[in-house]
């Protein structure tokens, strides 16, 4: 279960940097997660709200040299790494590390942009030959 929050974290981070290439978009600086959605059938609801709520209590920071990282709640936990974005396809690869020395690549969408929010969403897994446990879509504030 932590792994799966683990790649939902990860996998906000990498739809977040996708916006990097953007003229109207710059998402260099710090952001939160203003909402959030999960969609999954396989996974129940108390999964899912733990991981809306951790995905919520979650802080960006995006650095113009292609490096990220991220401090989830009080806890201060934390993954750092770097990203890919592709604006071809609008899709962003992300890779990170947590203080567990866990590896994760991900794959994320940015479906809309502002100076001021991204809204984003992934599959997870990310891999399309895997089964999709779930959906989130998710939009994040520029705080900084």
């Amino acid at each position: 279960m932590k792994k799966l929050l683990f790649s939902l974290f990860a996998l906000a981070l990498v739809a977040l940097a996708s916006s990097c290439n953007s003229d109207s978009c710059s998402f260099t600086g710090k952001w939160k997660v203003k909402s959030a959605d999960i969609q999954s059938e396989k996974l129940s609801a108390t999964i899912l709200n733990m991981a809306k709520e951790e995905l919520m209590s979650t802080q960006y920071e995006f650095t113009k040299d292609g490096k990220i990282s991220m401090t989830i709640g009080e806890s201060g936990v934390g993954n750092s790494g770097t990203y890919h974005f592709d604006s071809d396809t609008q899709t962003l690869t992300f890779d990170t590390k947590n203080s567990m020395n866990m590896e994760s690549h991900l794959t994320s969408t940015v479906t809309a942009c502002s100076q001021l929010e991204i809204t984003l969403t992934e599959r997870q897994p990310d891999d399309p030959a895997k089964e999709a446990i779930a959906t989130t879509i998710y939009t994040l504030e520029r705080i900084q």
